[in-house]
């Protein structure tokens, strides 16, 4: 799908200029032609290179879009009709733009699932799979009901797992605030009230000085260091698949964090694939597309692994075991699932245990981050007033 920019004259020989997204030149002055509008020049949007101008829809506006289409659609309004009141009625520019984009589509003869994959960016996969088998099967109201609550959910677990990290960020924020602060304005001055009293340093206080200096003479590095780390880590994980490897694994494995992240991913999987399964698709589909929500090279090369035991004619739960990445919890509720016939089920409870276990694990982390970071500010504090203290005390003993 490719932006296009054109310029026509409508019937009453009025100019109109406009922007619009079309597979190809030929389908979008078809689509124009249908509104009474001649071409007049028609070129393609240069995008930017750099991924500047890419815009995300938050997750909060994906589930109230989509409630408000269940909704709309249940009082008895057309798709086409729905779709044009919320092209007009959305506050979100971007959100604005690509329902106006799926109402013109399917005005050119497109299906609502087509026109919806051609903004992967905010309809994934999963998404969009699930609202084809919503049209075909004639019950699109409850698939978008299926898809907010889903959706509604992963926003939940979301902000729950961002709370953990954003109050510590805000400390951490503080201190090193505080820290940089002393060590370029305080400390010089103590320092040199020190030095020129005459008193003994010890290495305390020459790793103070040290450190001052640096803080002083090269400022700008505490910011160039930190952006030049983002930008090398952001280069080399679009760049390796091997790096991206190891990176996510890292993050499966760091103490603390780690098996919180891993609990959440699993929660997701599971309950997409729940959803999935109840909706009428096949097992081996959905675990084809689930891996789309997981955003973890580890966990979706395990998936990769699933599919392909499963094509080799083994059973699922010793598909799930053999990847060696999935807690045996998974794999007994798996085994449960399979011999009973209620897959969605079970994956259901699976998702209910780790959404609560991460829930609690986050609740159990959040009241001790404080301490550890006050502690933290105490020891940089005592640091700096032992540094300063020492050979002030030396001084004194002497008089």
């Amino acid at each position: 799908m490719k932006s296009y920019k054109y310029t026509g004259i409508s019937r009453n020989g009025e100019r109109i200029r406009g922007s619009a997204r079309a597979t190809s030149e030929t389908e979008l002055e078809l689509r124009l032609a249908r509104s009474d509008i001649d071409i007049i020049d028609l070129r393609e949007e240069r995008q930017l290179s750099l991924g500047l101008g890419r815009k995300r829809v938050p997750l909060k506006e994906l589930v109230s879009l989509t409630l408000q289409l269940q909704q709309l659609l249940s009082s008895g309004l057309s798709l086409m009709d729905v779709l044009n009141d919320l092209a007009e009625s959305t506050e979100n520019p971007h959100l604005q733009e690509i329902v106006s984009d799926i109402h013109e589509q399917m005005e050119g003869g497109r299906s609502f699932s087509q026109a919806l994959e051609a903004h992967p960016r905010v309809f994934d996969q999963v998404y969009v799979h699930l609202v084809r088998v919503g049209e075909e099967s004639g019950n699109l109201e409850h698939t978008l009901a299926q898809l907010a609550d889903m959706k509604k959910w992963q926003d939940e677990l979301q902000a729950k797992a961002k709370k953990i990290m954003v109050y510590p960020s805000i400390l951490l924020l503080m201190i090193s605030g505080v820290f940089i602060f002393m060590m370029t304005f305080v400390v010089p001055e103590i320092v040199t009230f020190v030095q020129d009293m005459g008193g003994e340093i010890g290495g305390m206080t020459k790793a103070l000085i040290a450190t001052s200096n640096y803080m002083v003479d090269y400022w700008y590095t505490l910011f160039l260091v930190p952006m030049a780390l983002y930008f090398g880590l952001k280069f080399m994980l679009g760049r390796s698949e091997a790096f991206q490897m190891v990176w996510d694994r890292f993050k499966l494995r760091v103490p603390l964090f780690g098996p919180i992240i891993r609990k959440i991913k699993l929660a997701r999987m599971a309950n997409t694939i729940a959803v999935m399964y109840a909706s009428g698709i096949s097992l081996p589909d959905t675990l084809k597309m689930v891996r789309n929500v997981l955003d973890n090279s580890v966990l979706e090369r395990a998936m990769d692994r699933v599919s392909l035991f499963l094509n080799e004619g083994r059973s699922v739960h010793e598909s799930f075991q053999l990847t060696n990445e999935f807690p045996s919890l998974v794999v007994k509720m798996v085994k449960v699932g399979e011999n009973s016939g209620k897959m969605d089920e079970a994956m259901l409870n699976i998702s209910y245990f780790y959404d609560r276990e991460a829930k609690e694990a986050i609740d159990r982390i959040e009241p001790a981050i404080e301490p550890l970071l006050t502690l933290a500010m105490a020891i940089i504090i005592g640091w700096v007033m032992m540094a300063v203290l020492g050979p002030i005390y030396d001084i004194i003993t002497k008089i």
